[in-house]
């Protein structure tokens, strides 16, 4: 290990899972996250980071091009919704209650996080099944969370409870890994196939190649380990390259 805190930037889907292999690891790891867009910007402007981890494969490619490196995949995720209960969502009516005018869609903030490039995606496809479904969808989308300035949440509140509870959303598509503990105060909805949307997590190694580059590379390999993704699919994850159910 290097002698100071190997500083990883990491999506914050991440947080719980990225936290606990972490620990489990040991070694001396300063853990910052946020939405990956954002992070990317940060390093783009000369922010120290030895490892970066995003919820896309978009953003570590994009800063391994201009380092001459490689990004890899190391998990998976998928885009589903949580709903209040009286909204009545099914699969078998998930578009027709996502577009009704009464319902109103909240999402993460394309871009800069890419939880909203996904749902952008999934409005996409929304399009191809029902000509204005899908800029509807767009037009609607009550970006919540992930932006620049993201709307106050209280201090260990869930955002998406948060903002399903305060109305300021009646649907929020967001990831299963974060979702799947909402089961029990609202209903959380896989969209019918035609809607999935899968995500593809990805990492790139930024530290050069001294002892730093090495302690990173060797977490990198951590997460690619059996351990790893066996810890991932405990948080709700599946592993790289899995099939979506």
């Amino acid at each position: 290990m290097p002698t100071t805190d190997l500083r990883i930037l990491a999506a914050g889907s991440l947080r719980a899972f990225l936290t606990e292999h972490a620990a489990a690891e040991g070694g001396a790891y300063e853990l910052m996250f946020g939405p990956a867009g954002l992070l990317r910007e940060r390093i783009e402007s000369g922010e120290a980071c030895d490892l970066f981890l995003s919820a896309n494969m978009t953003h570590p490619r994009a800063l391994a091009a201009r380092a001459g490196a490689m990004a890899i995949p190391f998990a998976r995720n998928r885009l589903v919704a949580v709903a209040r209960g009286e909204v009545g969502l099914r699969p078998n009516n998930f578009l027709e209650r996502l577009v009704a005018p009464e319902t109103r869609l909240g999402t993460s903030t394309p871009v800069v996080d890419p939880s909203g490039d996904y749902a952008v995606t999934m409005f996409a496809k929304a399009e191809t099944l029902h000509t204005g479904a899908g800029e509807a969808l767009r037009r609607k989308a009550r970006h919540l969370v992930g932006g620049r300035d993201p709307a106050v949440v209280p201090e260990g509140r869930n955002a998406v409870a948060h903002f399903l509870t305060e109305g300021a959303a009646d649907i929020f598509l967001s990831y299963w890994s974060g979702a799947r503990s909402l089961a029990g105060a609202f209903d959380v909805v896989d969209p019918p196939p035609e809607l999935m949307v899968i995500a593809d997590y990805g990492l790139l190694v930024m530290a050069p190649a001294t002892a730093r580059g090495t302690a990173a590379a060797a977490f990198a390999d951590s997460l690619l380990a059996e351990r790893g993704q066996a810890r991932l699919v405990a948080h709700g994850f599946e592993k790289k390259g899995s099939t979506s159910s």
